[in-house]
């Protein structure tokens, strides 16, 4: 038997645990696809040089009604894929528990939103299951804008399923739970 002399190292969690008033927050980046940023920002670049191009001919060209028309769609999938590249690279997610209420803040810039959740109607707090083998987890490169059930945590609040931390691994999620379930009632496990 061969004896190996260095062992895999043990990756620590992407999340912090901050304190700010007095108070314990967890911490967030979204997850990177770098692979993604780059295909994307490439994408990007000749999707807005075909906009201008057309752009251009909206002005010059012989069926400008056409134009704008193809413009309208440029301009969805320009937003939509800047938003994505500006939550890829700068987005953020903070959780915590203050005042009877779980707040979970999202941000990227231009972008962000603060939901506060009554701590008395959590249900059934759990990580979310992990995605079946050999599936990709969707929730990498999931904005919360986008949807508000997918993260790495989930609880029920009222007839809804709530995601929070979104991109986190399932151990990650686990530590999460275990971070929230000393600070809210013992009926958000239930």
């Amino acid at each position: 038997m061969q004896n190996f002399a260095s062992l895999e190292p043990v990756p620590g969690a992407r999340f912090t645990v901050e304190r700010a008033d007095g108070k314990e927050w967890l911490h967030a980046h979204a997850p990177r696809q770098w692979g993604g940023i780059l295909f994307i920002a490439a994408w990007f670049c000749m999707w807005s040089a075909g906009g201008v191009v057309v752009l251009a001919d909206m002005f010059l060209g012989d069926n400008p009604l056409f134009a704008a028309a193809w413009l309208v769609g440029w301009a969805v999938g320009w937003v939509f894929a800047g938003a994505w590249l500006l939550w890829q690279v700068a987005g953020r997610c903070i959780l915590g528990v203050e005042e009877g209420a779980l707040v979970y803040h999202w941000s990227m810039p231009l972008c962000s939103r603060t939901k506060r959740y009554d701590v008395a109607q959590i249900r059934h707090l759990r990580i979310a299951p992990p995605p079946a083998q050999g599936e990709e987890s969707g929730q990498a490169a999931q904005m919360p804008v986008f949807s508000s059930s997918s993260g790495s945590v989930q609880f029920s609040y009222g007839a809804r399923t709530v995601g929070v931390m979104p991109g986190l691994d399932h151990a990650e999620g686990a530590m999460i739970v275990d971070w929230l379930v000393k600070r809210l009632p013992d009926q958000a496990r239930a």
